[in-house]
């Protein structure tokens, strides 16, 4: 099934009314796009937004009395292989490197992390978990085992194993479609 929608926001930047680089290339302030599952798309990003929310939100609230969060505990679980610099673990979760280096300055004054000399780059220290670290690491699966449980008797091992294929599916489409589009915009700029 095909439908037919009018758009202002999946224009690209440069697409965009007011964008003094598409200033000439406007030919009307609304577009009209032809989209193949567009209702059903626009459905599960928005099932899948609202889910993750809310499974976030139940984390969040349950490693509150750790005081800790999701943040910290996913930042802490990424060094469990061992020291990492706050670039590749932002990389490595798609977060901004500022967001990641101020969950790591925290976990630093907090004495869960150790900052340690990069071979490698200078001005990038790698990070490693302190004992104290690692101790957090351990409790928190404790502190969401409610929720784990929960979910172990909401959804059959069956819908969690297709969720996650499903999820990995939809992580590397949304990989191949951003290295594609920042190819074509290389190739536009010459860079």
């Amino acid at each position: 099934m095909t439908a037919l929608c009018q758009y202002d926001s999946l224009m690209s930047y440069n697409e965009r009314p007011g964008n003094a680089q598409a200033a000439g290339r406007r030919k009307e302030k609304r577009h009209q796009v032809e989209i193949q599952h567009y209702s059903p798309l626009v459905g599960m990003f928005r099932e899948l937004t609202q889910a993750l929310a809310a499974a976030n939100g139940v984390a969040e609230r349950l490693l509150a009395p750790e005081g800790q969060t999701l943040a910290r505990w996913t930042f802490l679980d990424t060094l469990s292989e061992g020291p990492i610099s706050v670039p590749a673990v932002a990389r490595r979760l798609r977060q901004t490197r500022q967001s990641t280096q101020r969950i790591a300055d925290i976990l630093v004054e907090e004495g869960h992390l150790l900052r340690l000399p990069n071979p490698d780059h200078r001005r990038s220290p790698l990070y490693a978990c302190t004992a104290s670290g690692r101790e957090v690491l351990e409790r928190l699966p404790d502190a969401v085992a409610e929720w784990y449980s929960f979910l172990g008797t909401a959804l059959s091992l069956d819908q969690i194993e297709r969720l996650t294929e499903l999820s990995r599916s939809l992580r590397l489409a949304a990989e191949e479609f951003t290295e594609a589009r920042l190819s074509r915009e290389a190739a536009l700029t010459g860079n």
